[in-house]
């Protein structure tokens, strides 16, 4: 019995040349079916400075998919404008219905309109070129350099170096080959050279992508959540790549065939205006695998929200949620993070917490208990929070001791006869830090002494004189001395940071420091400060009751800062590069049962504008129950990239406070979605003694 078959030879041709010996692409079909699709891979250099199309026609029985994926005898494979270097696979559909059994040869023609470029068709074991359009075109090997005629097919030997008018040509390789010779193609293998950064808003990032060769090439996309925007200049090995946007707004970047090894692709985005905590997610999608990178994104200038600043008036020691405790001279204003639930406690009352974290905290002022001219008591105050899990805090006070204590941190505290002696545990950071202020005078003006774990610090003081010495615990290490000298109208400092002068008057005052190459002139009033040294000029200008307003010259840089009670403002101005500048707002106020509060923040940096602005407005239905709502918009606008972004803000719930130990609050967000929060202080008061341990 004898079997027909069909012998499919497929060529491609340039009209009008048929120059030497050309690539022959052989398939056997089935002569029982009734079509058959051949695919070959191809690589396209293309130079150009307006609009190109390559596109391609064939005979009655040909067809082939179009860029747009449409099945036709004559229409592009791909165009663009200006130079570019792309991968395509092209897919031949044949109709055997009108060839008989036998060998066949099949002819496609390829075009190249507006533009000069060569053509690679990679072939296993081999690559073939092909000049189109060009006489520009040359292959240097150890025999010699050779010119290729433009329509000439030219077949690439192992070592060959490519040029086009005297250019590199890097795009073609000799490894990867033709679909119809492979068998399963394994996915290439791609990374994140860095799966994590952070970025602040308005600043470029750098991506890195490493991509595992060999490998046919084709469209990489990138994704990315609202608040990056991803740049449009990429390149692979140094060499830039074209790219380009699709309808979805995905970036697509068209990678060549690549030779074995690891060829890195670099590109940036730029971080948007995210709400607090959120991160930007690129993914990257190639070959049908994905590999994502996270930014986490540092709102800087737009987190003045998250600082709170109540308004208190006491002269009780208040101990902060950081750890720290602050003396309060009457009314004024104590600074905290804000955001998460806390709790500030009054040391002289501790029944009396102030709670932070709530939406309307800087609207009221606060005027704890103040027990000047009586004893504290002692107290063991446990404080229970929950705010998107359970956290605690236990703050003890026993006669000499005095323990500050959270999941994350351990401080405790022992007053003695001749000072503080302080131990800090901090888990999370596995560390441990023991110090002391032990003062133990000795001779007129006497020595004072301070032990840490890793040195002892004296000071001694006689007369106008101050002598300081530093003495390490651990062994090979020398003492420190220092010196100063403190006259009424001038002073001398010797030490080892560095040896500084100043002299002064009722009025004005000027000075240097030697190691800072720095100086520096003031006058008291008005109060203001002029500074020279290598880094630049700084000017600096306090109006009583107005705000700071500070002037630095650095190397090609100006900065203007102004910071008041309610209005902050900030001026880059660069010898090159675009202008940097932000302003922001924020007060909370109250009248009656109704409380406000209001903050935004503008700034506009790397050719984008920014800005927030977020409102709450409340009513005290009863002494403990506040009702709230707020809302506010977030928008990241930039002319140049033709790119708005705008996020509004809006919610509310309710601050119920029962007692003043008690807290809790129920509320709903576009962002957060439910929410609840709460926390529980429970004062345990003792006797009463007398001990400072600030």
């Amino acid at each position: 019995m004898k079997t027909s078959f069909l012998m499919l030879v497929l060529v491609l041709m340039i009209p009008g040349f048929c120059l030497g010996e050309g690539p022959i692409l052989e398939h056997i079909a089935d002569p029982m079916a009734l079509s058959f699709v051949a695919t070959q891979s191809m690589d396209l250099w293309v130079d150009a400075l307006g609009p190109w199309q390559f596109r391609a026609e064939c005979p009655d029985g040909l067809r082939f998919l179009d860029q747009d994926g449409h099945l036709v005898q004559g229409g592009q494979i791909t165009s663009g404008i200006g130079p570019r270097q792309s991968s395509h696979v092209l897919d031949v559909h044949i109709d055997l219905s009108v060839l008989a059994a036998g060998r066949h040869s099949l002819h496609l023609q390829v075009f190249l309109e507006g533009a000069q470029g060569i053509l690679g068709l990679p072939i296993f074991p081999h690559t073939w070129i092909l000049p189109l359009n060009s006489g520009k075109v040359q292959v240097e090997r150890e025999r010699g350099v050779v010119s290729i005629p433009s329509g000439q097919w030219f077949l690439l030997e192992p070592g060959d170096r490519l040029f086009y008018d005297q250019q590199e040509v890097f795009m073609f390789g000799l490894e990867p080959q033709s679909k119809a010779t492979q068998v399963g193609q394994i996915p290439t293998d791609f990374w994140w050279a860095a799966e994590s950064f952070n970025v602040e808003t308005g600043d470029w990032g750098a991506l890195k992508l490493n991509i595992q060769g060999p490998s046919l090439g084709g469209d990489l996309i990138f994704r990315s959540n609202p608040y990056l925007h991803m740049g449009t200049s990429w390149s692979l090995n140094g060499r830039t790549l074209a790219c380009f946007r699709d309808a979805e707004g995905s970036l697509r970047i068209r990678i060549p065939i690549l030779p074995p090894g690891v060829h890195e692709l670099n590109g940036s985005v730029q971080a948007l205006l995210s709400p607090p905590g959120g991160q930007g997610e690129i993914w990257a999608l190639w070959q049908g695998r994905e590999a994502l990178c996270t930014v986490q994104i540092d709102r800087s200038w737009f987190n003045h929200d998250r600082v709170e600043t109540l308004q208190v008036d006491t002269t009780s020691p208040l101990l902060l949620p950081s750890g720290r405790i602050h003396r309060m001279n009457g009314r004024g204003g104590v600074s905290v993070e804000g955001g998460e639930l806390n709790v500030v406690i009054p040391l002289d009352d501790p029944t009396q917490p102030i709670w932070t974290g709530l939406p309307l905290a800087g609207s009221l002022p606060r005027s704890p208990h103040s027990q000047e001219q009586e004893e504290s008591g002692d107290f063991v105050l446990p404080v229970f929070l929950w705010d998107q899990g359970l956290s605690w805090r236990l703050v003890t006070r026993s006669g000499p001791w005095f323990l500050d204590a959270t999941a994350k941190r351990q401080n405790l505290y022992i007053q003695g006869q001749f000072g503080t002696t302080s131990v800090e545990i901090s888990p999370s950071k596995q560390r441990a830090l023991i110090s002391s202020n032990l003062q133990r005078p000795q001779g007129d003006g006497g020595w004072y002494w301070w032990d840490t774990l890793d040195l002892r610090k004296g000071t001694y003081s006689q007369g106008k004189w101050l002598w300081t010495v530093h003495i390490p615990r651990q062994s090979g290490h020398m003492p420190v001395f220092g010196v100063q000298y403190r006259g009424e109208n001038v002073g001398v400092r010797i030490g080892p940071e560095d040896v500084g002068l100043r002299v002064s008057s009722n009025t004005w005052a000027w000075g240097a420091n030697l190691k800072a190459q720095r100086l520096w002139a003031e006058t008291f009033r008005p109060p203001l400060r002029l500074e020279v040294s290598p880094q630049g000029v700084r000017f600096k200008y306090q109006h009583r009751g107005q705000g700071d307003l500070q002037v630095r010259w650095e190397v090609g840089c100006l900065h203007l800062e102004f910071k008041g009670e309610l209005w902050e403002a900030y001026l880059k101005a660069r010898s090159q590069g675009p202008l940097e500048g932000g302003l922001r707002y924020k007060k909370g106020s109250s009248k009656g049962r109704v409380l406000s509060n209001f903050n935004t923040a503008l700034q506009i940096k790397n050719e984008m504008t920014f800005q927030e602005t977020k409102g709450q407005l409340g009513h005290v239905l009863s002494p403990w129950c506040t009702l709230y709502v707020e809302g506010g918009v977030r928008t990241s606008f930039s002319w140049k990239e033709q790119l708005l972004r705008n996020d509004l803000i809006y919610g509310g719930g309710l601050i119920l406070n029962p007692l003043p130990q008690v807290v809790a609050q129920v509320g709903w967000s576009n962002e957060q979605k439910w929410f609840v929060k709460a926390g529980v202080v429970v004062p345990i008061v003792g006797r009463k003694t007398l001990v400072n341990f600030e």
